[in-house]
Parts: structure tokens; sequence; C-alpha cells
């Protein structure tokens, strides 16, 4: 039988040193619970990731890839996706400039209209408030990856809006793209794409801040994407092509009985991921949930519970270690860090997780799965000695898949030493769950498109 997760590609993700709270990099991931979470969510929400969350980036995608085709044809370039993917990155540039420029460079973050690349995008347009705007700077790290193209050409292509492997938009989604500038199309449509297409012209670096009639915060005005949310046509559009129909990409595809149970929870004004997971599991919202997501659910719920034990436990084993310079006996480490309490605990949880029917799809992971049920059955002894050794060895196992080097701690005889400082989540006091499996995405997604608040 073909694993659940064929196909799927491995988001390995490396911790190196503290980051700023501004950077737009998760890292710290000790024994790979983000990417089994990850993962999960992929069996709720296939089409969907952490990164989808904005319903006006799907037609801003289409739209720039529309433009990036014409823009080949203008400038006598070769038809090649390398091609296509620069030029569109020049397109998110101006975009992101005419919305930074329509705030004057203070978008916070949590604004509707917060881009990815805020930070480039706002400090480019604070730099240059005059008569002409860059429109070849850096707007984010790794613009390729990070960018919304990198973030939502899977997406698209799983609710087929761009043709599988290429960066051609469908029938569908060249629809879409139309209703960029509004719903009825706008009247100085065709001015807003001749000045788009100005600023992907490969040699240009600015652009005047004025095309014809209108300025550039005008552009941005009429594309952030808090627009969408104004656009009932668009929005209507959107939610038929993403969330009414299961997509043939996926089998099953539980995202349409997902949008159900988000819209009939919050309804009743829950919005908590665990409060709704945990009460679809106990049949709360029966009527909206067939019983494989209800499977898969459970799922989540059992492993989530676990993982929030072992991220603590693992924390709390690192902080003492830490505290007595970086070397402390295992058992005074046992001792201080795994009351019999807490040991009870996590084999009461662990136990949970490898009964649930649907534990071996975690064994089907392509890498870490078959590691935390390891860690899993290790933890059901309780033995204090039994769970630090196997911490101590799922924490290398990841490391050593992820960076081909060893653990931040390491055993050596009887004491525990930690061989990288500066591991600050250790001292965050994360408690209780930290992954939602994309139903905030979800969740943002639906506001955007009317269905919830």
């Amino acid at each position: 039988m073909a694993s659940a997760f064929a196909g799927v590609e491995k988001p390995y993700i490396f911790w190196s040193s503290s980051l700023s709270p501004a950077s737009e990099f998760v890292a710290d991931d000790p024994l790979a619970l983000d990417y089994i979470a990850q993962q999960i969510g992929i069996l709720l929400l296939p089409g969907l990731t952490t990164r989808t969350s904005r319903a006006g980036y799907y037609t801003m995608v289409l739209y720039g890839l529309t433009l990036a085709e014409e823009a080949v044809e203008r400038f006598g370039l070769p038809k090649r996706d390398a091609v296509i993917q620069q030029l569109f990155e020049r397109w998110e540039r101006f975009w992101a400039m005419s919305v930074s420029r329509l705030h004057r460079g203070r978008i916070p973050p949590e604004d509707r209209d917060a881009m990815r690349g805020i930070n480039g995008a706002k400090r480019a347009a604070r730099s240059s408030p005059g008569e002409r705007v860059p429109v070849n700077y850096k707007l984010i790290e790794r613009q390729t990856e990070l960018g919304a193209l990198g973030a939502y050409l899977s997406s698209l292509r799983f609710y087929e809006l761009v043709q599988e492997g290429t960066l051609v938009p469908t029938k569908l989604g060249r629809d879409l793209a139309s209703l960029f500038w509004g719903d009825g199309g706008h009247l100085l449509q065709g001015s807003f794409r001749e000045y788009a297409l100005k600023a992907m012209e490969p040699s240009r670096r600015t652009l005047p801040a004025r095309h014809g009639t209108f300025t550039i915060e005008r552009v941005g005005e009429l594309s952030r994407l808090g627009a969408v949310r104004s656009r009932p046509k668009l929005q209507q559009k959107l939610w038929q092509a993403l969330f009414t129909a299961p997509s043939r990409k996926a089998s099953p595809d539980h995202t349409p009985e997902m949008v159900g149970l988000l819209v009939k929870a919050s309804q009743e004004g829950v919005i908590s991921p665990k409060e709704i997971m945990v009460g679809a599991t106990r049949g709360r919202w029966g009527e909206v949930v067939s019983n494989d997501l209800r499977r898969l659910l459970k799922l989540a719920v059992v492993f989530e519970n676990f993982a929030a034990w072992a991220r603590a436990t693992f924390d709390d084993v690192y902080r003492c270690v830490e505290d007595a310079g970086y070397i402390l006996s295992r058992e005074h480490l046992t001792a201080e860090a795994m009351p019999e309490e807490v040991c009870v605990g996590g084999a009461r949880l662990a136990a949970r997780l490898i009964e649930h029917p649907s534990a071996t799809k975690l064994k089907e992971l392509p890498t870490h799965g078959a590691g935390l049920l390891q860690l899993a059955s290790a933890c059901e002894t309780a033995s204090p000695e039994v769970i630090l050794e196997s911490l101590l060895a799922s924490h290398q196992r990841v490391q050593t898949d992820r960076r081909h080097t060893g653990g931040w701690l390491r055993a050596e005889e009887d004491k525990v030493v930690a061989e990288l400082r500066g591991y600050t989540a250790a001292r965050a006091g994360a408690a209780g769950w930290t992954h939602d499996f994309k139903l905030g995405a979800l969740r943002s997604l639906l506001r955007d498109l009317g269905r919830v608040r």
C-alpha cells in the first residue's frame, strides 16, 4: 500500500542561533514535533499549508503569473519557468511597494493588508518617499521559497488554478485573475497592467510614483490583501474554487467537512483549535463530521497532547542542565526534571497515542514518525531513566537527519552535557497545545471570504 504521505516534500527546519522576534522563520523544533503536526495537517486539509492564510494572495499570484507571461513576450525573454519566476518576483516587489506606500511604510504585522516580506517593503517605502520608487529591492530573504509564489503554488495546483508541474494558470485561474482589480473590472485596469509591466522590465531599478492619472498608492488601494473583503463576487468565486467540493487531487479530501466544522463552531463562538477538535471527536458537531474525519481529528488530539508533554519535558531537561553549568548528573536531572507525576502523566498520554488505530499513519511518514512512536513506547514505561534516554536518542536522531550533527544535549557516562548553548525556547514556558493543524490558516481564509467573523 502506498504511504498516505507519498510525494510529501520534507520541510526541513534548522536550528542555529537565537532569532529576532521579527524574523519570518521558525526554527526551534528539537523533537520534530512541528514537522509531524504539519503532516497530520496535510491529512486534514491537503490543499492548504500554514502559509496559505490570505484569500487575496490567490488572485495576486494568479494575476502576477499572467503578467509574467505577457512580460516574456514583451521583453523577448525565453519562456522558461525560471524566467517566469524572476518576473513574478519583480511583480511581487512592485505590488508590495504599492501597498506599503499606501500605508506610508507603517503596516502593522496584524493589519489585514500585511504581506509576506512586510519588513522589506516597509524599509524600501520609508527610504523612497519621493517621486520615484525602487522595484528591485530586497523584499524577503529567500524570496523564491518564502515569497507569495513559493507559499501558494502548491495550493494553487491542488485546487487546479495552476496547471500541475507548471507556472501556467488554468482557465479557472485566469477567470479569478480577471477580478484582481475589482468585481466588475476597473476602468483603468489596462493602465494598471501597463504600469505593472513597466516594473517587470528586467533592467529597471526604479519607477515613477505616478503613471498617467493615478499614483502607485492607488494601485495599492485596489490590490491590497484586505480588498477581497469588500468584493462579494470575488469572495464567492474563491469560495467555490477552494471549499465547496472535495478536490480530485486527494482521496479522501476532508476540506469541505473541515470548513463546515469551523463555520459551525464559529457560529457558536468557538474559535480555539483545541476546543473545536476535541469537541468534534466527542460528537459536538456530529452532523458535519464524518466518522473518517473524526478518527483523524482524534489522532491529531492524542498526538498533540503527547507532543505538548514531550516538548515541555525536553525543555525542562535542557533548562536544568543549563542552570547547572551545562553539565548535570543523570540522577539529579531525572529527580529535578522528571518527578513521578510527570512520568506517569507522560505514560498515559503515550499509551493513548500508540493505541490509536490511525497511529500507523505516523509510522508511514518519510521521516521522524517512526522515531516519535519509539519515543512514545519508551515513555509508556513511566521510568525516568528510560524516558530521559529516549528523549536524548530521539533528539539525536532528529538533529542527525536534519543537520548531520549531534544533538544539543548528549549523555556522557552518568552525566548529561549541553553541547549547544542558547536554546532560548526552553525558557519560554510554553505549555499545552502549540500546533493548530492549519485551522488558523483556514479560519483566516474564511474570514477573508466573509464566512466567519
